[in-house]
């Protein structure tokens, strides 16, 4: 699939740049601008590698596991504040002076520095969509691989299975550890495992 689609976005590139060196700037530019966007679309691609322990060479689950039940250790806020490729809401952790990107405006937006920050005036956070309390649970659910001109990342999904938001998916990235060798790590100090 993937290289069905770099040799289209190849094959458009070359034509784009066999205009380039014919002359016309302004409309070269326009040309590769627009190469350039297609080529993004073209190369992207998301699967779902759930059931494989490994893809591509890369350990999937590093220590996650699949299908098993971690508990909060803190409380967490969620909503849609780093990744905007899918559309469920991410678990955040408070961080003074750290700030996203608000997934509707492109705005960007700052996280707050406590749960007590964000209790004093919820309005102000308007990503931030409420908070998860500590020793909530949740269930590993799916782990997508997304791939595209810029990057190669694996998403961790999981669903709760209590607490204010049961039963809704939730993306693990943003509390997680990347140790940039693909994949990432459950962050002990915010995760528990409880059926290992």
């Amino acid at each position: 699939m993937f290289v069905k689609n770099r040799r289209l976005f190849i094959i458009v590139a070359v034509l784009v740049l066999l205009g380039i060196s014919s002359g016309c700037a302004t409309l070269s530019a326009i040309g590769l601008t627009g190469v350039v966007l297609v080529g993004q679309t073209l190369v992207s691609d998301t699967e779902d590698v759930t059931a494989m322990d490994s893809f591509q060479g890369v350990d999937i689950w590093k220590s996650y596991a699949r299908n098993q039940v971690y508990q909060l250790k803190h409380d967490l806020f969620y909503g849609k504040v780093f990744i905007t490729t899918f559309d469920e809401d991410e678990l955040i952790l408070p961080k003074s002076g750290f700030f996203g990107w608000d997934s509707e405006t492109g705005q960007p937006v700052a996280v707050p520095g406590s749960i007590e920050a964000y209790k004093a005036d919820p309005k102000k956070w308007v990503p931030i969509k409420g908070i998860i309390p500590s020793g909530t649970r949740l269930k590993m659910e799916r782990v997508i691989y997304n791939q595209d001109i810029n990057t190669h990342e694996y998403y961790y999904f999981a669903v709760f299975v209590d607490g204010p938001i049961a039963g809704k998916s939730i993306l693990l990235n943003s509390i997680s550890i990347n140790k940039g060798s693909g994949g990432s790590y459950v962050n002990p100090d915010l995760l528990e495992r409880l059926n290992p």
